[in-house]
């Protein structure tokens, strides 16, 4: 379960854990590393690498934070580094690589070897050491890693090995243009901190949680390309606020497949499982403060914030900031840009009410959603969950005041919307330094501009104490239209997974806000448009539909994120989607006969059914 929902740090009450060794003085602290510099010498058109693995002092948060004792890769003569030291060469280049095992154990390393390749193993004992010579294969993304336990892959690792990891990238004979390669990797294990155990988890990018690493600079219309490579043991949906990226690339720690223009997609949220990367590129056109990150709460919040003693475990009052796996962006103006927000007539005006209910879900748990104010105000506890869809126009302003109705502070962060960054919703980083977004307090109200400019199915949600927040239920759809449609419910349907709470048994786990979804009546010969969202706090999901006799319906994907699809990637395929969280995906299906299909939630890992609705084709 603990690949679908990552739970909680909980502290162990079994009895006290016996209090560990201190670390030997010996050990280095381990060095960051921004993966800039390649590892090895360079003569001519062959590099010598020499790598060794050994225990060092980790501090994902600098000073600030706790240690961790890991084994780390570094290049001999120089401290270990997390991650890795960078192997970069071009196609071609003779690679004459050492690699000595100062562990006290066996190490068994993978991915010294040429590109594409099958997985190659080494076995190196403790104190030895082994040379290997190959030639750089087919340029790509790719990453080599370690075993002290003889793990099979990464999904087996955790604790002291889970830091093994190392970029390794092959550039075309032409050379390399300016990236920037991103290593993802979970530490997860027991944290002894006196007398009490924890089960914890340290996300990071680069071997530094969120806050201790620079922020990227960029100036608008620079072309900005990125390698992200998943080295952790469990699936990150990357998601980009403020703009869509450009998917140039899928692939493994052995293999890479690059796009053709038309293979080529948009996308603000791209699933990274365990060992995957992706090569991606795109070009800011506004300035300001924007953040990359992975969309599982868990790995972003203050509950991954490695604590260094008992007192730390406790978050301080009114720490709701981001950590872990999150990067910084600063987008720079250029001396001719202009945001001016338009003055027009015909801007449309939306009040938007945050409230709570108290046992919304039968129980102690405050229940909290997104309420649309058409005429006179409702109750202050009545909750929708998820929100009311916010229906927008393609081309035309919008002024959407949220109204705080909670006893606490929170933001909206308009998800995969393209907008300026004052009204991106991260309070106390969206905008820039002379203008910061604030935290909506309670009672208080904040108004966010948006000009929507494309069509497609986007979200809204919380992005402030986002467990706390989004357990409650503050998230729903948000669907734009071009100028000449309306938005007709009978033929276009909204299918809203979410997950409210860490909790196994899925009580929670909800299908627009319902555990038994009511049928859906749709006519047979006629189009339907399907808009799946996932917004739990973790996980993935299938969306399937079957026809009477079980088997999978055919339909035609229309659109990722909200950024339509080109004409060769509309092509009608079986009716099952994949959707990890912060992701959309339209379909349009067309009932070919009358009878009773169900649609179905499951979950991708297990196949488990969450949820079912019938669909009724008359």
């Amino acid at each position: 379960m603990r690949q679908l929902l990552v739970l909680l740090p909980l502290l162990v009450l079994a009895g006290p854990a016996p209090v560990p060794a201190p670390p030997p003085p010996s050990l280095p602290l381990a060095a960051p590393n921004d993966n800039e510099r390649p590892a090895g010498r360079l003569h001519g058109d062959t590099l010598t690498v020499k790598l060794v693995a050994s225990m060092a002092r980790w501090r994902p948060e600098e000073d600030s934070g706790g240690v961790l004792d890991v084994a780390l890769f570094g290049e001999e003569g120089r401290t270990p580094s997390n991650p890795g030291p960078l192997i970069r060469v071009k196609q071609g280049t003779l690679i004459q690589a050492t690699i000595r095992n100062a562990l006290t154990g066996p190490l068994v390393l993978h991915g010294i070897h040429s590109r594409p390749g099958t997985d190659g193993t080494l076995l190196i004992a403790p104190g030895g050491s082994r040379e290997v010579v190959f030639t750089a294969g087919a340029p790509g993304t790719y990453f080599y890693w370690g075993s002290t336990t003889g793990a099979p892959s990464i999904q087996r690792r955790r604790g002291v090995e889970s830091q093994l990891n190392g970029a390794w990238i092959i550039d075309p004979p032409s050379g390399p243009l300016p990236d920037k390669v991103m290593v993802l990797s979970i530490w997860l294990d027991t944290l002894h901190l006196g007398a009490e155990s924890f089960e914890t988890e340290v996300p990071t990018i680069n071997g530094r949680s969120f806050g201790h690493r620079p922020w990227l600079d960029y100036t608008v219309g620079d072309s900005v390309r990125w390698r992200v490579i998943n080295a952790s043991d469990r699936p990150h949906p990357m998601h980009l606020h403020g703009f869509f990226f450009r998917v140039d690339s899928r692939g493994d720690a052995e293999r890479d497949t690059t796009y053709s223009q038309a293979q080529q997609r948009l996308a603000v949220t791209e699933r990274l499982l365990p060992g995957t990367t992706m090569r991606v590129g795109w070009s800011p056109n506004r300035p300001g403060d924007w953040i990359f990150h992975c969309h599982i709460a868990f790995h972003i919040t203050w509950v991954d914030h490695l604590s260094r003693s008992l007192a730390d475990t406790v978050p301080p009052a009114g720490t709701m900031g981001m950590v872990g796996m999150v990067v910084g962006l600063h987008i720079h103006s250029r001396p001719s840009y202009h945001d001016a927000e338009a003055q027009r007539t015909d801007t449309e005006h939306v009040r938007l009410l945050v409230q709570e209910k108290p046992r919304f879900f039968n129980d102690s748990f405050v229940g909290m959603g997104y309420v649309v104010q058409h005429g006179a105000e409702p109750a202050r506890d009545s909750v929708d969950t998820p929100g009311m869809p916010l229906v927008l126009t393609r081309g035309r302003p919008s002024l959407i005041t949220v109204v705080n109705h909670l006893s606490e502070p929170t933001s909206v962060h308009w998800h995969g919307i393209e907008l300026t960054s004052y009204y991106d919703g991260v309070a106390g980083l969206s905008g820039s330094v002379r203008r910061r977004a604030p935290m909506i307090m309670p009672g208080d109200s904040f108004t966010a501009y948006i000009l929507p400019a494309r069509a497609g199915s986007f979200m809204y949600h919380t992005h402030l104490d986002d467990l706390k927040q989004l357990f409650g239920g503050l998230t729903g759809p948000l669907i734009v239209l071009d100028s000449a449609e309306t938005w007709d419910p009978a033929t276009d349907h909204v299918m809203y997974f979410t997950l409210y709470e860490d909790d196994e048994s899925l009580d929670r786990a909800l299908l627009n806000g319902f555990k038994h979804p009511p049928p859906l009546t749709v006519s047979v010969g006629v189009p339907q448009r399907f808009r799946f969202f996932a917004l739990a706090t973790a996980g993935m999901v299938d969306f399937r539909i079957r026809g009477a006799d079980s088997t999978l319906a055919t339909w035609t994907p229309v659109a990722k994120d909200g950024a339509d699809l080109i004409p060769v990637q509309r092509q009608p395929r079986p009716a099952i989607v994949t959707l990890s969280v912060g992701e959309t995906y339209d379909f349009t299906w067309t009932p070919p006969h009358a009878g009773v299909y169900q649609l179905q939630m499951l979950l991708a890992h297990s196949e488990r059914l969450v949820r079912e609705m019938e669909v009724i084709a008359k």
